[in-house]
């Protein structure tokens, strides 16, 4: 079976797409499926009203305006489906659908595009559509398997309970983050080195940022951590070997693609609320749906330090974790198995 993916470039919702080919693969048919990604750009974002106009109301002889917006990417071939993650990845995906008349795959939002355009709509929350999937959480490529891998790779052995990991972003998703809240965050990881006599992985992304980065080094003391990884500084992928090591994870909320990622390797993760921030509320009911099916925990950053003690850490059970993210991959394979993605279904 042939998929085509169309990618915008995203890691994060590159990771989505290929995730769910993953568990189409391994979980839902047990087949044998070959990817051919390419790459496309939406070119002329202006059009964005032209070219939903047009696929809302099946205008079939201006699709070429569609291909033209992504300056008419070649795209040949005989395809069984098409996955793509992203809004501006939805435009091209309707119109190949209809052109080769085979079935396709949004995840994200519609934006006014009509739900009928795609075989299956996938989100975070109900968009109240006929062919919505709702997700507990993104699909990705990080696994239970792979990050235990990936750390035995990268430190010769795997999962430690005396090894935590603290995963920093930065502003972004309407979040704002302050010296004050570097400190807290700094405070916290010397205090819970102290109480629990562990050590921390620590990794930064982009938009951290190179002056917070140089702050957050002068606050947390190199001797509490087993390995660090400044990313603005010196960039390295490690984020899956990490948590293969980690027992425990604390992530900024910033990102839903490190919180997935996070999730999917089966840690018990802990998510941080900056003092200043305002998310949407798509975003914090995606955020209050993970803590209510108990993927994760929410907690403001100045009650970070007295978030755990030791009469509460029972409660971070990796094993009852992976039950949970299992349970979740299982029900969104029972959702999909319910439509006719490839030819002859």
């Amino acid at each position: 079976m042939r998929i085509l993916l169309l990618s915008d470039g995203v890691p994060g919702h590159v990771n989505q797409a290929k995730g769910l080919i993953q568990h189409l693969s391994e979980i839902v048919y047990e087949a044998n499926i070959q990817i051919d990604e390419k790459v496309i750009t939406l070119k002329y974002r202006w059009m964005r009203i032209l070219l939903r106009v047009i696929l809302n109301n099946e205008l079939v002889r201006l699709y070429f305006i569609i291909r033209f917006a992504y300056g008419n990417p070649g795209i040949n071939g005989t395809y069984d489906l098409i996955i793509s993650a992203g809004g501006n990845t939805s435009f091209l995906n309707a119109e190949l659908a209809k052109n080769l008349n085979i079935h396709n795959i949004f995840i994200g939002s519609l934006r006014k595009l009509k739900a009928s355009l795609f075989t299956v709509v996938m989100t975070l929350e109900p968009v109240n559509v006929g062919n919505n999937i709702i997700m507990p959480f993104a699909p990705c490529l990080t696994t239970l398997k792979s990050t235990r891998e990936a750390a035995k790779n990268y430190f010769g052995k795997d999962e430690d309970e005396k090894i935590w990991l603290m995963i920093i972003g930065g502003n972004g998703a309407r979040c704002e983050y302050t010296e004050d809240d570097w400190q807290l965050i700094a405070d916290a990881m010397k205090y819970f080195s102290e109480q629990f006599n562990i050590k921390w992985l620590l990794t930064t992304s982009r938009r951290t940022g190179l002056e917070n980065e140089k702050l957050l080094k002068t606050k947390i003391p190199s001797d509490i951590l087993e390995a660090a990884v400044w990313y603005n500084h010196h960039p390295e992928k490690v984020m899956q070997a990490f948590l293969g090591r980690a027992s425990l994870v604390f992530c900024t909320v910033d990102s839903m693609s490190m919180l997935t990622e996070s999730i999917s390797s089966c840690s018990q993760t802990i998510a941080i609320l900056p003092g200043k921030h305002h998310m949407t509320k798509r975003y914090m009911n995606a955020l209050d749906n993970l803590k209510s099916e108990q993927l994760l925990s929410l907690i403001n950053i100045e009650d970070l330090k007295t978030s755990i003690n030791t009469d509460c850490m029972y409660l971070y059970n990796n094993a009852l974790m992976k039950d949970k993210v299992s349970q979740s991959y299982q029900v969104l394979a029972e959702e999909l198995r319910k439509y006719p993605l490839f030819p002859g279904e």
